[in-house]
C-alpha cells in the first residue's frame, strides 16, 4: 500500500509540475543585428480575427559563447484570453529547419531555439507561429484594433534596428481606417501605409523594450472572442487533474483496504 501512494503521490507532484510549470529566461550570450517581423491579418469564415507571425531575428553569437540556445517570451493570451499560440517552424535564412522546443510560463510562451556548438558569427533565424483572437474592440474611438508588441521585452538585449510589416488579407482591407500609430517608449516609429500594407521601424530599441504598434478597423470588423469547449477545458486541467489524481487515490485506497478486509475475514 506504502509503494501504491508512494507511486500515486509522485503523479500528484508531477500533474501540478507540469500545470505549474514555468522557465526562467536566461540572459542569452548573443548580440542583435536587426529583428524584422511580418504579421499577417485577416478573419476567418466566423468573422474571428487570425494571425501569422514570421519574425526574421538577425543575430551575432560570439566564438567563446557556443553551443547555447535563444529564448524569446510570447504572450499566450491577448485581452485576458487565450490566442491559441501555435508554433509552426524555426529555420535558417534557406528555409533549413533548426531545433526548437516551447515550455509554458504562466500566460506567456517560451521559445528555446538550439544553438549548436560551433556555431558563431551572425545568424539567421525565422519563426513563424499562429494565432487567432488578437484584436480587440475600443470603446472609445469605437474601433476595433490590432494592437502588438513587435520584439519580446525580456530580451536583454538592445536591437539596433527593429521593424514590422502589417499585411491585411483581402476580407479585411476595406475596413483598415488609416489610424495607425507606434511607439517604443515615448518615442515615436517611422510608418508608411500603401494599401493593405503598413511597415513600422525603429533604430536602437534598448534593453527590456519593444515596438509596440496599433492599427483601426471600422467596429464590427471582427467578431469578438468566444471561449470555446478546448478553451474551457485548457483552463480548467489543473483542477480536473488534481480531481482525477484525488479519484484514483479513493480508489485504490478503497481496493487495498478491501483486500486487507478480506483477508482477515478469512
Amino acid at each position: 500500500m506504502k509503494r501504491a501512494l508512494g507511486v500515486l503521490l509522485a503523479v500528484v507532484v508531477a500533474t501540478l509540475g507540469v500545470a505549474q510549470s514555468s522557465y526562467a529566461v536566461a540572459a542569452n550570450d548573443f548580440t542583435f543585428v536587426s529583428l524584422h517581423a511580418d504579421y499577417y491579418l485577416g478573419a476567418d469564415k466566423d468573422g474571428r480575427s487570425t494571425l501569422k507571425t514570421v519574425e526574421t531575428l538577425v543575430v551575432n553569437i560570439p566564438a567563446s559563447k557556443q553551443g547555447q540556445q535563444i529564448d524569446q517570451t510570447i504572450p499566450k493570451n491577448d485581452d485576458g484570453h487565450p490566442t491559441d499560440l501555435k508554433f509552426v517552424s524555426v529555420t535558417d535564412q534557406n528555409k533549413k529547419a533548426k531545433q526548437f522546443w516551447g515550455t509554458s510560463s504562466g500566460s506567456n510562451e517560451i521559445l528555446h531555439i538550439t544553438v549548436p556548438n560551433k556555431t558563431s558569427g551572425q545568424q539567421t533565424y525565422v519563426v513563424t507561429y499562429t494565432q487567432r483572437d488578437v484584436t480587440t474592440y475600443v470603446a472609445n474611438p469605437g474601433e476595433h484594433e490590432f494592437a502588438w508588441q513587435v520584439g519580446s521585452a525580456q530580451w536583454r538585449q538592445a536591437i539596433p534596428t527593429v521593424s514590422a510589416t502589417i499585411y491585411a488579407s483581402s476580407n479585411i482591407e476595406p475596413t483598415l481606417n488609416k489610424r495607425v500609430t507606434c511607439t517604443v517608449g515615448s518615442t515615436s516609429c517611422q510608418i508608411t501605409e500603401k494599401g493593405n500594407t503598413i511597415t513600422a521601424s525603429a533604430k536602437n530599441v534598448g534593453a527590456g523594450q519593444s515596438m509596440a504598434i496599433m492599427v483601426g478597423f471600422t467596429a464590427g470588423t471582427f467578431r469578438a472572442y468566444e471561449p470555446t469547449l478546448g478553451d474551457h477545458l485548457a483552463t480548467s486541467w489543473p483542477i480536473i487533474a488534481i480531481v482525477i489524481v484525488c479519484v484514483i487515490i479513493i480508489i485504490v485506497v478503497g481496493v487495498v483496504y478491501y483486500r486487507k478486509k478480506q483477508k482477515g475475514e478469512r
